[in-house]
């Protein structure tokens, strides 16, 4: 099973959320704020 990595970090531009591959590949980005 691959995992799935979460993050999120909140900056001066808003909740930044991104999910990295267990390969590290960007899989998915979203900004708010």
């Amino acid at each position: 099973m691959n995992g799935l990595f979460l993050g999120a970090d909140l900056g001066t531009s808003g909740l930044e959320v991104v999910a990295l591959d267990a390969g590290g590949g960007l899989v998915a980005e979203a900004e708010a704020g």
